[in-house]
């Protein structure tokens, strides 16, 4: 027992001054606590300390006493809230002598009727603190400030100032008496940095011009300035950053519209009006200019002269101001070595050609997030020399701007260009010129919509790399993120991706086939390997086809051939029935003509026609049915002709325009078609088609056709000659010889044709027919 007691004295002399709070978290030389009262010693290495939920402590208290405090440097204090006390004591914090920091925020009330209150002497004894934030105060008064601060010998070292978001729970501004008694205040203190972010106050110019000897950044950002007083050529001399982003400046909002045209007294009017905003180095003028009820635009194309404008701004920022169009030409402006413009997220459209001339002394532009590619689509020439004035142009971004093509000549004069930001673009090719980029170190062609790289780009970025290699330099080329695309027989671009160790990124993908390869990877071999099988498959189907397409035609061959042989074996079967006189039918050919072509038939076509058939045949015999020597006397006119019809393989229509028009010539037609009997017309004369009945214009329009004409000597001659006729007879008579086999019985077939023209009036027929056959005028 004896043993432990010593050892924990041993312990706590040894380690006791070190040991953290209970309600304390430390984290090396940094300690966190939750404490309201923090009367409590702390480790002698702490220099920064946050406390949440700090009370402020009634006059006469000191929390800061114990000596171990006096080693800290930093203070962060979040108040409690319901407080019993509301005010910052005399001497509160009295013990930090080292402080250079402090930082007081929450002071809030739930009414403004019970506000914070800051003493005379509430900051007596920081000696050396150099900032100063009483930031996330908004029911803190600015005049309870100025009142803690108005002796010169409190705070003496104060540099930095911070009053955000203070007084927010009124509904008035800060009165711009207020802010001028609170700016009167700080000197002689060297004040560098003033941040008044998220309030709503009005400014007099010429008070803040009594911390210009030393204040070096003046930020007003998320706020709201009502007013701004006399400030006609106010000039900062040492201010170095303005920034008064996001903030609303009715004043500045409609001084940026008004249109000054040039004129000799242009000049002084920029003078007097923009020095104070222009004489910083660090100019951010970001979101000040809303897009309604018209949005920020230049489109007169006026060419103003500047020199003599008091403009020293070297970093200057103009985003999201909603400047749709920029045609204005500002020459001579002053820019200094290496200045810097930022005109991303305007939504701009169009940009003079020499919107600065010369560009002279600007490193670099950043034109992001606008929609400069209605400029390149509608105005293609000033697209591609809008860039052409800023010779010493190293940094430019082009990056979301929707464009879908870049001039090959676009960054002809820009030889000093480092980076180019391309991204998020459309761009499906890359062709401009990249020879004269010598000094190009990086350029960003991601997120685009890029499905290859010709080859000449990739050799140009290989002389980049190179040449940065040697000079030990590093020259890299964002391509990820773009659309690309595999194939079977080109691999060089996909080599090129892989070999590339220039190219940063990892998402280098390309599709093929419906899906993604990554190029950083094994992408060759796999779209290879899916090629074989894509190829293997291809010449299996073709292989497939091919053979199916030579089994079809050799079977289509064989029918044909079979057909061929069937119908020579009919042929030759029909000439030795012919010659037999054992007939499947009584005659080969059935002669059909009218009365008025009873002549010609009978003395230029019978004859020949036969003869040739004979000759065919090989034995003289009467192979054509004609109606003078095979119809019966006696009998009725349409039993010998359907009979006839009936007996004969093919019919021959000596066809004219009376054989046209007489119905009963339409008749044996009618009835040979039905019989299924090849027909030829044989055209005598010329026809007129557009009158002729159905089944004739049908014939007309379906089957070839023989003619008949007249010689210089007068004599007849058939087109085709007779054989090459009888041949198509033969034909026709063997292709026909299947259907009338089955079609045999005289008898019966004649009793059909004739019960099917039995409705005709039987007299008239017979009586037209009879004064056809006799060549005797026809009695209508």
């Amino acid at each position: 027992m004896l043993i432990l007691i010593v050892l924990t004295l041993n312990f706590y002399i040894t380690y006791g001054e070190d040991t953290c709070p209970l309600t304390c978290k430390c984290t090396g030389h940094i300690l966190h606590c939750n404490d309201r009262r923090t009367q409590v010693k702390i480790p002698n290495n702490t220099t920064e300390v946050h406390i949440t939920g700090f009370e402020p402590r009634p006059g006469g208290e000191h929390p800061f006493s114990d000596p171990s405090w006096s080693n800290v440097l930093k203070l962060e204090l979040t108040l409690q809230y319901p407080s019993t006390v509301n005010y910052i004591a005399n001497s509160l914090f009295s013990g930090l002598t080292q402080l250079q920091y402090l930082g007081i925020h929450g002071i809030n009330t739930a009414t403004n009727t019970s506000k914070m209150k800051m003493n005379s002497y509430s900051f007596v004894g920081l000696d050396k603190l150099t900032t100063l934030n009483l930031s996330g105060n908004p029911s803190l008064d600015l005049w309870q400030v100025t009142h803690s601060l108005q002796f010169d010998f409190i705070l003496p070292k104060l540099q930095h100032v911070i009053i955000s978001q203070l007084q927010n729970l009124d509904t008035e501004p800060i009165l711009y008496s207020h802010m001028d008694d609170f700016v009167a205040t700080l000197p002689p203190r060297p004040i560098k940095t003033l941040i008044m972010d998220k309030i709503n106050m009005d400014l007099n110019m010429p008070y803040i011009s009594e911390l210009c000897l030393t204040l070096e950044q003046l930020l007003i950002r998320n706020a709201y300035i009502g007013s701004v007083y006399n400030q006609q050529n106010f000039v900062c001399s040492n201010l170095k950053v303005l920034d008064i982003t996001n903030s609303t400046v009715p004043f500045l909002q409609a001084l940026m519209k008004i249109r000054f045209p040039p004129s000799a007294g242009h000049v002084a009017n920029f003078n007097k009006f923009y020095t104070s905003i222009f004489t910083p180095e660090t100019v951010k003028l970001d979101n000040i200019i809303p897009a309604y009820p018209t949005p920020l635009t230049f489109t007169e194309g006026w060419v103003f002269e500047s020199n003599g404008i008091m403009f020293r701004t070297k970093y200057l920022n103009f985003r999201q101001n909603h400047m749709v169009s920029l045609n204005v030409s500002f020459k001579n402006v002053p820019f200094l070595p290496g200045s810097e413009i930022d005109v991303s997220e305007n939504k701009l459209e169009f940009i003079h050609p020499r919107c600065i001339d010369p560009g002279k002394n600007i490193r670099k532009i950043n034109l992001s997030g606008n929609k400069l590619y209605k400029m390149e689509q509608n105005h293609q020439d000033q697209f591609s020399q809008f860039l052409q004035t800023y010779i010493d142009l190293e940094d430019l971004d082009l990056s979301s701007n929707g464009l879908s093509n870049i001039p090959y000549g676009m960054f002809q004069q820009n030889i000093k260009l480092q980076r180019i930001n391309l991204e998020n673009n459309y761009l499906r090719t890359i062709h401009f010129n990249l020879k004269p980029l010598v000094h190009l170190q990086y350029i960003d062609l991601s997120n685009n919509i890029l499905v290859n790289l010709d080859g000449k780009v990739q050799r140009q970025f290989d002389t980049l790399a190179l040449h940065f290699r040697l000079k030990t330099d590093n020259f890299t080329v964002a391509l990820n993120g773009n659309n690309f695309t595999c194939d079977c027989q080109e691999t060089e671009f996909a080599s090129w991706i892989r070999n590339s160790n220039y190219l940063i990124g990892t998402n280098y993908y390309c599709s093929f086939n419906g899906q993604l390869y990554n190029l950083k990877g094994d992408a060759i071999n796999e779209v290879q390997n899916v090629c074989k099988h894509r190829l293997i498959r291809r010449i299996s189907i073709i292989v497939s086809c091919v053979i199916a397409s030579v089994i079809c035609i050799l079977v289509i061959i064989f029918i044909l051939f079979r057909r061929y042989k069937k119908r020579r074996i009919k042929i030759m079967k029909i000439l030795n029935q012919l010659k037999r006189n054992h007939p499947d039918q009584d005659f080969l050919v059935f002669l059909s003509y009218c009365s008025e072509d009873s002549n010609f038939a009978n003395q230029q076509i019978y004859p020949k026609l036969n003869g040739e058939i004979c000759r065919r045949v090989g034995k003289h015999g009467t192979y054509v049915c004609i109606d003078e020597h095979h119809f019966r006397p006696g009998f009725p006119i349409v039993t010998e002709i359907m009979s006839n019809i009936e007996k004969s393989c093919v019919m021959i229509c000596i066809t004219s325009q009376p054989f046209c028009d007489k119905i009963w010539c339409q008749m044996e037609v009618e009835e040979a078609y039905n019989l299924r009997k090849p027909i030829i017309l044989l055209i005598k004369e010329e026809i007129n088609e557009a009158n002729l009945p159905k089944l004739m214009s049908r014939l007309f329009q379906r089957n070839t056709r023989a003619r008949v004409r007249k010689g210089k000597d007068g004599k007849y001659e058939v087109h085709p000659p007779w054989e090459v006729l009888c041949s198509s007879i033969l034909d026709l008579a063997a292709g026909s010889n299947a259907q009338t086999d089955v079609e045999k019985g005289l008898s019966r077939r004649t009793s059909v044709v004739q019960s099917k023209y039995d409705t005709r009036s039987s007299v008239v027929t017979t009586t037209n027919s009879l004064k056809e056959k006799s060549s005797l005028p026809v009695n209508t």
